[in-house]
C-alpha cells in the first residue's frame, strides 16, 4: 500500500488518524454509486462521486486514514500514488467541510471490512461537490429546534 503522509501535503491528521462522523449533524445516504450528505449545522448538501463513495464509507466505519486509502487501491484499478494522493486531498475536504472528524489516536472504533474477492474497476478519481443553494431553507427546517431526544419534541 503507498501512502502520502498527510502532514507533508497540509493536512491536518495523522496517517492512523481514524474518522468519525457526527450523525447529529450530518446525515448521508448512498444510491446508485452516488452518496449524497447533508450537513444540518450549516445547511450545506453534498454530492460524492466516483471513488468518494468507498471513501466516505469506510470514514462512517471510522476507519483510519491508511486502511482508507488501502481500502480504495483495493476497490479500484489505478496508480497507487494517485489513490493515495487523491484520497488524502477528499479526506481533507471532508474535515474542512465538517463531514467528518479526525480522532486522535485512532480513538474511533471500526469494524475490520469483510474481505471480498471482487474484481478491481476502473479508478475514478473522487469527487466531492459542494451545494449551498438550499442553505436558507434547510436551516428553517423545524428539526434544528429539537433536543437529543429528537422530533417532534421540541427543545427545552
Amino acid at each position: 500500500m503507498t501512502s502520502q503522509n498527510p502532514r507533508e501535503s497540509g493536512h491536518s491528521f495523522e496517517p492512523h488518524s481514524r474518522f468519525r462522523v457526527d450523525e447529529r449533524e450530518v446525515i448521508h445516504e448512498t444510491l446508485e454509486g452516488e452518496s449524497v450528505l447533508v450537513h444540518l449545522g450549516t445547511g450545506a448538501y453534498f454530492s460524492l462521486l466516483g471513488a468518494a463513495t468507498v471513501i466516505w464509507a469506510s470514514v462512517v466505519e471510522g476507519r483510519s486514514a491508511e486502511e482508507i486509502v488501502g481500502a480504495v487501491q483495493a476497490a479500484y484499478d489505478g496508480d497507487p500514488d494517485q489513490v493515495a494522493r487523491e484520497t488524502m486531498a477528499l479526506l481533507g475536504s471532508m474535515v474542512e467541510h465538517r463531514l467528518a472528524t479526525p480522532c486522535a489516536n485512532g480513538t474511533a472504533t471500526a469494524t475490520p471490512p469483510a474481505r471480498r474477492n471482487t474484481p478491481k474497476v476502473p479508478y475514478l478519481s473522487p469527487k466531492l461537490e459542494a451545494f449551498e443553494d438550499m442553505q436558507d431553507l434547510l436551516l428553517l427546517d423545524p428539526i434544528h429546534e429539537t433536543d437529543d431526544h429528537g422530533w417532534p419534541k421540541k427543545a427545552t
